[in-house]
C-alpha cells in the first residue's frame, strides 16, 4: 500500500512530451507486468502520439492489470489498446472483455483509494485509476469510461488540451 500511494503522489507532474509509439508503450508495460499477463490476448494499434514515455507506460499497465485482475470467470481477457487523432491531441482507447464498472460508479472510482466491494474481486488499494487519471490531467487531457460491446469496459483518455 505504502508504495502505490508513494507512485500515486509522483505520477501527474509535469509531462515530459516526446512522440512514443503506442505499441512501444504496450510492450514495456506488458514486459513490467511479466508472467501476470501471459496468455492474455492483448492486441494494439500502430500510432504515435506525444506523452510522457514513462508516464504513459504506467497508464497502459494499471490499465492492462485492472483487465487482468477484473476478467469475467470463464472467459479469457483480450485487450485492445488503439491511438485516434493526430500526435498533438489524441485519444487513447484501451478495451476488455471483463466485469466493467456500472456507470452510476465511474465517478467514484477514480477517487484514491475507492475500489468496488464485489463478490470475487481480487484485493487492491484503489489507487490504480486515480493515477491513470492524474496522468491524463498531466498532459491536459481527461479520462472517461464506456461501456465494451459485447461485456467489459472501455477506458478512454485524451491527451492534449483540445480532445480529439
Amino acid at each position: 500500500m505504502v508504495e502505490n500511494l508513494l507512485g500515486y503522489s509522483r505520477v501527474g507532474g509535469a509531462a515530459h512530451l516526446e512522440t512514443v509509439s503506442l505499441a512501444e508503450a504496450v510492450a514495456a508495460a506488458v514486459d513490467d507486468l511479466g508472467p501476470h499477463v501471459d496468455g492474455v490476448g492483448i492486441t494494439v494499434g500502430d500510432f504515435h502520439g506525444h506523452a510522457d514515455r514513462e508516464q504513459l507506460r504506467v497508464l497502459i499497465q494499471n490499465l492492462v492489470a485492472n483487465a487482468v485482475a477484473y476478467a469475467r470467470p470463464g472467459v479469457p481477457p483480450e485487450v485492445h489498446i488503439t491511438g485516434t487523432g493526430i500526435p498533438e491531441f489524441w485519444r487513447l482507447d484501451v478495451a476488455d472483455n471483463g466485469k466493467g464498472i456500472p456507470p452510476e460508479e465511474y465517478d467514484r472510482v477514480l477517487e484514491p483509494l475507492v475500489r468496488l466491494e464485489r463478490e470475487g474481486d481480487p484485493s487492491g488499494t484503489g489507487i490504480g485509476l486515480a493515477t491513470c487519471l492524474r496522468i491524463a490531467q498531466a498532459h491536459g487531457g481527461r479520462l472517461a469510461f464506456d461501456q465494451t460491446p459485447g461485456g467489459g469496459l472501455t477506458v478512454r483518455v485524451w491527451f492534449g488540451s483540445s480532445p480529439t
